[in-house]
């Protein structure tokens, strides 16, 4: 995610979206094939926290290539509909800041770059960095990217609600949701200042809620996926990139969604629709809600320096029944998209950025956990020099069984609308029980696939 990247993978065409981002490949005429280091390439990203990162890189790229890369960013809703509308056009960047909700769809469209024998021909060796996650970019035989950064979810409490021995060692279980789910209803107050652990308590009329969760579609990714992931479950089967079959309504994770659902209807998670009305941060920031799970790419905007209203730390994911914690650790890539008419030099940016010459940069910026592993170090010791506490992520990162890989299918889009629609829409909103909702779910995505 690694910047917004948490939020629901919806591809919508707007008939009134400009056609081109600033300096579109296939009609900018500065962009006509040449080859060579007066090439210049158009990037684009939707993360306004990692402009100066990645600026950082193109002028390093520049120094030693000769190849000027512009940056171009937009958020995240305006980055995939400008995106779609160019490339229905015929038009588009050279580079892209991709995601692996939506790759999938683009490669079985033939609009990124198979970057393969452009890595052989450079003599690139995309393993010699030391990076886990390039499978994740990889489809019957093509590397559609290098992976940039890395990034988990972890728990963020506001330090005056909460101290640091109240959210340590946490436990997490789908029948009573163990000591976590006892300190989410201790820490939901009502208007006369009722505990809801207490007798009395009004859920109807809450000013303080123990916890707020995301609407994050078929991911889960910084809401219900932990508690999923810690009950042995996962997405597909097999649990590998484009399986066909998906295991929304198995029986070890029906108990995982019931209980959920019980925490809003009993008052004690704010409520879905204020959460999508105001969003997360302006929830936590009013202090509506009191813990959420957030990812690595937020990091920043929580810390003491973003001028915030409350102060915040971040503490280890509640265990589950099989063990500590679980988290999607998503991965972003730049990919080259066909429409380029420059991806022999497209794809030595993408080499670049997968090098500790990039990586070195992004890691001293401290707004995301690059993907070569050695870095995550040097980022924890920029955000410790800040005085923000990151050990917990840097802890898990360093567990592959912790680690699981966020669900990439084809039919993405679809399966997420379809995933917003059952559980923000209906289950999390007190419509439907989740066995019911689950099974019709999980019919329905698996139709897609025939």
């Amino acid at each position: 995610m690694t910047g917004i990247r948490n939020a629901g993978v919806i591809l919508v065409v707007g008939a009134a979206m400009a056609l081109c981002m600033t300096g579109c490949s296939s009609s900018n005429p500065s962009s006509t094939p040449s080859g060579g280091s007066d090439v210049t390439l158009q990037a684009v990203l939707w993360d306004p926290g990692q402009v100066e990162s990645y600026q950082a890189c193109a002028d390093a790229f520049k120094a030693q290539t000769g190849i000027t890369v512009q940056l171009s960013q937009s958020a995240w809703n305006d980055y995939w509909n400008n995106l779609t509308t160019q490339l229905a056009a015929g038009q588009g960047p050279d580079i892209i800041t991709n995601h692996v909700g939506y790759y999938p769809q683009l490669a079985n469209n033939d609009q990124l770059v198979d970057l393969t024998s452009y890595f052989q021909a450079d003599g690139y060796d995309m393993n010699a960095s030391g990076i886990t996650t390039n499978g994740l970019w990889a489809k019957d035989g093509k590397q559609y990217g290098i992976s940039q950064d890395r990034d988990a979810v972890q728990l963020i409490y506001n330090t005056a609600d909460v101290d640091a021995s109240s959210v340590a060692s946490l436990t997490w279980n789908p029948t009573d949701g163990g000591t976590f789910g006892a300190l989410v209803k201790h820490l939901t107050v009502d208007k006369n200042g009722v505990h809801g652990d207490e007798a009395g308590f009004d859920k109807n009329n809450v000013v303080t809620y123990g916890f707020a969760m995301e609407n994050d579609g078929i991911s889960g990714q910084s809401a219900w996926a932990t508690f999923a992931l810690d009950m042995g479950w996962y997405w597909t089967t097999p649990n590998a990139p484009f399986a066909t079959q998906y295991n929304m309504d198995d029986p070890n994770v029906v108990p995982v969604f019931a209980w959920v659902a019980s925490m809003f209807n009993d008052g004690f998670f704010a409520p879905m629709a204020q959460v999508d009305s105001l969003g997360i941060t302006p929830v936590l920031d009013t202090n509506v809600a009191a813990m959420s799970f957030q990812g690595a790419w937020t990091i920043s905007s929580y810390a003491p320096s973003a001028d915030k209203n409350q102060t915040y730390a971040w503490a280890a994911l509640p265990a589950g029944p099989n063990g500590p914690g679980m988290t999607i650790s998503n991965s972003l890539a730049q990919s080259v998209l066909t429409v380029s008419q420059h991806p022999a030099e497209a794809a030595k940016w993408v080499e670049f950025v997968g090098s500790t010459g990039c990586q070195d940069l992004v890691a001293q910026k401290a707004v995301v956990f690059p993907s070569i592993p050695s870095e995550a170090a040097q980022v924890a010791s920029v955000d410790q020099s800040a005085g923000i506490d990151v050990s917990s992520f840097v802890n898990v990162l360093a567990s592959p069984s912790s680690l699981a890989n966020w669900p990439i299918t084809d039919f993405g889009t679809q399966i997420n609308t379809l995933a917003t629609n059952a559980l923000d829409q209906q289950l999390f909103r007190g419509q439907g029980d989740a066995p019911t909702v689950l099974k019709q779910l999980n019919s329905d995505i698996n139709a897609l696939f025939g």
